[in-house]
């Protein structure tokens, strides 16, 4: 029997009921199922994102730091106005603005052309890396809420070095699905460009291996707070920390002069990786970290491709091309060399600094009196005040009149056979004097002395009748002079017939002397040029110790023309008057054996490590004028074996040619630390001791280098006549790179 069409419509109302009801049971679970996977479809983009927002960072971070520099390095020297007072504007705020703004432009133009349409090879998700220095990058203007810092100069001086900041707002954005993800970086580049002072620089290092050749690291007690440049390779080892920027020509090969002999790769010598291209080096070349634990900190800044900048060449000398105007070029080897704030022998109770020097033949008491400037000579009876005696040094240096009175080597040809030292002064017109007039009293005797011959290089023989002596002239009160020689007053004159004599006396000081003054004569009329040689001149007072000035406006230039073997302050006292600025050169080594202490220094604490954090040094006297530079032209500067464990020097030090360091470094006991408050320059990495891997001293001294802040170039507080490089664009470095959202 067919079932009725009522029975069809309730079977199929019980199948739609069915269906109703299956659905009503699977759709939750089929909703859920599509939520989730819908979920975990955003889950693995925003993965993807995050993971991709990363990379993306750290490739624009190496973009940043490598091609970009060198982008901003191209377009400084194009732009920059070399020859200038300023590189860019005028020293104003405005006009440097408006300079760096169209460098700024410039440089924007090549950024967006390497990062418009840059998209990572490591990357996933769809990556946009906008950088701007101006108000708009690829096209797209700064966002809302973002502002550009204003390019400005964060320190320099007219014709001297100057420092420029250039800054700009990274923007990476990355895209996976639907998932954006955005991070906001501001960093800068810093250019460096210009001359000045090797004492800017906390350390400067030309060529960074030790004398025995192995390589010179910056190790992990080292904490630097001024600018560290290496004309070579910068090695770290451990985790050494430089608040300045560090700059490096990454040279492996330096030659004598100073020039690169091959190619060169920007990298740094890393102590448990070896020499890695700066390109390289990761997580960055800013902040690189290796998991020997070589992880040095450049908060400064680095960078690995800057100038070299050559030390001065050997025909250089500014310290004693000073010393030779208003200073003093000492003759002889200095057996000790002692630097004391004292008081005045000439003046009771005035305080002055005292540099009490001990050569070959007397010690030499040198003293300046606080707030003048005249140098002065304490001079025993039975010394000699003519420092200048026997022409050693080749200068004619403390003679003051002629202009022609030169130095010779007795070898010369001009020369008459037979002469007592190996260097002569030709004096060809009728008088010489050394030295400033000094004060002097009636009665007072001088014992006098020269050795001299007449000679044939203006073409006069050997024969005649004027002659030559060496004497005082005597000022009165009046003005008026007397002048009295060994001509009178001795054995005679030096005659004229062309062989080498000594001429001897004693000569008093007349009625109403106030001053005298050494003095040489040819007894010849002022309109002939007759010509003598002599050396061994000796003006030696008989009875009285003698005051005499050697310089009247002293520049505190003070040369050795061969080596000191001591130089110390008192052991626990002041080296330097609050006053005084000094610098004390020598054409060999310079040996220190006690502590050499400012009186009144900048800085009265050095910066180190405490839990981990740095510690920046105190240095709240940035106002105190005395200064103190130790200068090697041909040798090196150091610690004498033996000195005491602890040693303080606040000096600025620099060896052209050598290095600085301790001596016997490696054979020394363990000793302590040397502190130094002041800059090293020199030519090659000098070592203080030797030190375990786990940085327990075996040998000699660990160093605490105190960078002397009135160095910087906006204060230029340099020791005087301190040698100079000249540069143009120095370096770029990038700053740090933080994230602002």
């Amino acid at each position: 029997m067919k079932p009725s069409r009522h029975e069809h419509g309730a079977v199929m109302i019980f199948v739609l009921f069915v269906l109703a009801l299956a659905v009503a049971t699977l759709a939750p679970a089929v909703i859920q199922s599509f939520y989730r996977a819908q979920a975990a479809r955003a889950s693995v983009a925003r993965t993807v994102a995050q993971s991709d927002a990363a990379s993306a960072a750290l490739s624009m971070k190496r973009i940043i730091s490598g091609p970009l520099r060198e982008v901003v390095r191209e377009e400084a020297r194009s732009t920059a106005a070399f020859g200038s007072s300023y590189y860019f504007g005028s020293g104003d705020a405005t006009s440097v603005a408006s300079a760096l703004a169209s460098l700024a432009s410039r440089i924007q133009t090549r950024a967006d052309a390497i990062f418009c349409d840059y998209q990572p090879s490591d990357t996933q998700a769809q990556v946009s890396i906008r950088v701007y220095f101006t108000s708009t990058a690829c096209g797209q203007a700064l966002p809302p809420g973002l502002t550009l810092p204003q390019a400005s100069m964060t320190q320099g001086r007219a014709n001297g070095f100057q420092e420029y900041l250039v800054p700009f707002i990274a923007i990476t954005s990355t895209t996976a699905g639907e998932f954006v993800g955005e991070r906001v970086f501001q960093g800068s580049f810093r250019l460096g460009l210009g001359s000045d002072s090797f004492a800017r620089y906390a350390l400067f290092v030309h060529n960074n291996y030790y004398p025995d050749g192995s390589p010179g690291y910056l190790r992990s007690w080292n904490v630097l707070e001024g600018p560290v440049h290496v004309n070579g390779l910068l090695n770290v080892w451990g985790t050494p920390y430089v608040t300045g920027a560090v700059t490096t020509g990454s040279c492996p090969s330096l030659s004598p002069a100073g020039d690169c002999s091959v190619s060169v790769t920007p990298a740094l010598g890393v102590y448990s990786e070896g020499v890695i291209p700066a390109a390289s080096l990761t997580p960055s070349p800013e902040s690189p970290c290796y998991p020997g634990g070589d992880c040095p900190t450049f908060a400064g800044g680095v960078d690995y491709s800057a100038a070299l900048i050559p030390l001065p060449d050997e025909l250089t000398n500014p310290i004693l091309a000073a010393a030779t105007t208003d200073g003093v070029v000492f003759p002889e080897e200095v057996t000790e060399f002692f630097l004391d704030r004292g008081t005045s022998p000439l003046t009771a109770g005035l305080e002055a600094q005292i540099l009490e020097v001990t050569g070959e033949t007397r010690t030499w008491r040198f003293f300046q009196e606080a707030g003048t400037p005249q140098l002065w000579l304490e001079t025993p009876p039975g010394d000699n005040l003519v420092l200048n005696y026997d022409f050693r040094s080749s200068t004619t240096n403390g003679w003051v009149y002629p202009p022609s009175l030169v130095a010779l080597p007795s070898s010369a040809a001009e020369v008459p056979s037979g002469a007592p030292t190996p260097y002569v002064a030709r004096l060809d017109r009728r008088d010489a004097y050394y030295g400033p007039r000094f004060p002097a009293q009636p009665g007072d005797e001088f014992d006098v002395s020269i050795d001299a011959a007449s000679g044939t290089a203006t073409g006069v023989a050997g024969t005649g009748t004027y002659q030559l002596q060496v004497g005082l002239r005597f000022i009165k009160s009046d003005g008026t002079s007397t002048w009295i020689g060994t001509a009178t007053s001795g054995s005679g004159a030096v005659p004229n017939d062309g062989a080498w004599h000594t001429s001897t006396g004693t000569i008093t000081a007349p009625a109403d002397t106030v001053e005298a003054q050494v003095w040489v004569q040819i007894d010849q009329p002022t309109s002939e040029s007759y010509t003598y040689y002599f050396t061994n001149v000796r003006v030696s007072p008989s009875a009285h110790t003698e005051y005499s000035i050697v310089a009247n406006a002293f520049n505190g230039a003070f040369y050795a023309a061969g080596s000191i073997d001591q130089l110390h302050g008192p052991p626990a006292g002041q080296a330097l008057h609050p006053n005084t600025r000094l610098s004390i050169g020598a054409m060999g080594d310079i040996r220190i054996s006690d502590n050499l202490y400012l009186g009144d220094p900048p800085c009265s604490g050095g910066p180190g490590f405490v839990g981990g954090s740095v510690v920046p040094s105190t240095c709240a006297n940035l106002s105190s004028v005395n200064v103190l530079g130790l200068y090697s032209h041909t040798g090196n500067i150091l610690i004498k074996n033996p000195a005491p464990d602890t040693l303080h020097i606040e000096a600025a030090l620099m060896a052209r040619s050598g290095w600085v360091g301790a001596e016997n470094y490696d054979l020394r006991d363990a000793q302590g630390n040397v502190f130094v408050l002041g800059s090293i320059t020199e030519a090659r990495y000098g070592q203080f001791g030797v030190s375990n891997a786990d940085g327990a001293l075996a040998s000699g001294y660990h160093l605490t280098l105190v960078y002397d802040p009135r160095f910087a170039p906006n204060t230029a507080a340099y020791p005087p006549a301190w040698p100079t490089y000249s540069g143009q664009l120095l370096y770029v470095v990038t700053g740090p790179l933080n994230e602002i959202r």
